[in-house]
Parts: structure tokens; C-alpha cells; sequence
């Protein structure tokens, strides 16, 4: 659990520097079909969490919904990222 917590941490951090980067500079939005903003930002922060996943078989969402537990039921999982 200590290691999947600290690959979390990391992968968190390294995800805001990342955002910040992104945001420091002039950035479109776009906006998904449920009218939501997504950046670019929004993109590689999904992009790095996920590559750093430390289970590969867990499913990873950046943004906290109930997509996430059903993606756990149909992968067979009981933990998300």
C-alpha cells in the first residue's frame, strides 16, 4: 500500500508541474460533449498519472466520479487510481 500511496504522490506532482507548465502559457479549452472544459492540461495530467500507474490493470481517472466505480466492476477490480 506505502508504494502504490508514494507512485500516487509522485505521479500527482509531477502531473501539476506539468499543468502549470501548460497554463503558464496561452492555452485553448475545448469543450466535451457534456459541455465540460478540457485543456491540454487536462490531457497530459490523464496521460502522466496513468503512465505512472503502478497497477496496470487499475483502472485511472483524473477527475473523481462514479465512472470510476464502475470501471473497477467491469475490469474485476476493488481500487482506482
Amino acid at each position: 500500500m506505502k508504494n502504490h500511496l508514494e507512485t500516487a504522490i509522485a505521479a500527482a506532482i509531477e502531473a501539476g508541474k506539468a499543468i502549470m507548465q501548460i497554463y503558464a502559457t496561452e492555452f485553448s479549452v475545448d469543450f466535451k460533449s457534456d459541455s465540460t472544459p478540457l485543456t491540454k492540461a487536462d490531457t497530459k495530467a490523464d496521460s502522466l498519472i496513468t503512465q505512472r500507474s503502478s497497477k496496470p490493470d487499475c483502472p485511472s481517472l483524473v477527475k473523481k466520479d462514479d465512472r470510476l466505480r464502475i470501471l473497477c466492476v467491469k475490469t474485476g477490480t476493488n481500487t482506482g487510481w
